[in-house]
């Protein structure tokens, strides 16, 4: 009776560690195959780096557009009520081909209060 219970334990062990392996092959898998919309060049992703590390917080809109290019979405974010949260210029590097929010676009977000002033810079590159 003890082999017997002790022998059903191992095959539910290794069943279900052979679950986990095959669930973690198959994402990282997936990761890997992933289509993009389009994507920068090597050097194109490394002068958009290099030109937002010369940014500062307070920098005017003006100044961030002078020293990058247009961006791929430019947005003002309103809360519930329609009061300004942050204007948003997002630079993508890589874009995946579906429509929606997903974790596999690969972009720099870069917010503006109010008076069109930086506050934060977001980097999404992987």
């Amino acid at each position: 009776m003890a082999r017997q219970y002790i022998f059903a334990i191992l095959v539910f062990i290794v069943f279900f560690s052979n679950m986990t392996n095959a669930s973690s092959e198959e994402k990282s898998e997936k990761k890997s195959h992933i289509h993009y919309e389009f994507e920068l060049s090597d050097e194109q992703k490394a002068k958009l780096i290099k030109a937002v590390s010369t940014l500062k917080t307070g920098d005017s809109l003006l100044r961030v557009k002078g020293v990058l290019w247009k961006p791929t979405v430019d947005q003002n974010l309103f809360g519930k009520e329609g009061d300004f949260i942050f204007r948003i210029l997002d630079y993508y590097v890589a874009r995946v081909e579906k429509d929606g929010v997903n974790n596999n676009d690969q972009l720099i977000s870069i917010y503006f209060d109010k008076d069109d002033h930086l506050v934060k810079i977001d980097n999404a590159i992987k």
